[in-house]
């Protein structure tokens, strides 16, 4: 729980004061919070590197629940895969395409998850 509390405050204290600008984040923001992900997990970060993980868990599932209401543009993810997965898969999508990278960010979590998780 002190941990959540941790990552909550450094979120906000990270974000607070990007949500009045206009500016939207491209690919390039989310794969820079994607590797700073990564790095977290892998142990061998920094303190910066924990606050960019939580933004991009954030914004991730901000993102995927924001298309779960929008029905026409959800993607058809099974129950049993978790944050954690379809993270991977949105920062392995941006690996995987570098000339998109300058695309809204929201987009991409959009075609990432399509593109992995196909309606049939």
């Amino acid at each position: 729980m002190k941990i959540a509390s941790l990552l909550a405050g450094l979120l906000f204290m990270y974000c607070g004061s990007s949500f009045a600008a206009p500016h939207l984040w491209s690919g390039n923001d989310l794969l820079k919070s994607y590797r700073a992900y990564m790095s977290a997990k892998s142990n061998s970060s920094n303190s910066g590197d924990v606050a960019n993980f939580a933004l991009h868990l954030g914004y991730i599932r901000g993102s995927y629940e924001m298309l779960a209401v929008s029905a026409p543009n959800m993607p058809c993810v099974d129950k049993s895969v978790t944050l954690k997965d379809i993270a991977d898969v949105v920062g392995h999508y941006l690996m995987d395409h570098p000339k998109q990278l300058k695309l809204p960010a929201s987009f991409l979590v959009r075609k990432a998850l399509k593109d992995a998780f196909p309606c049939k």
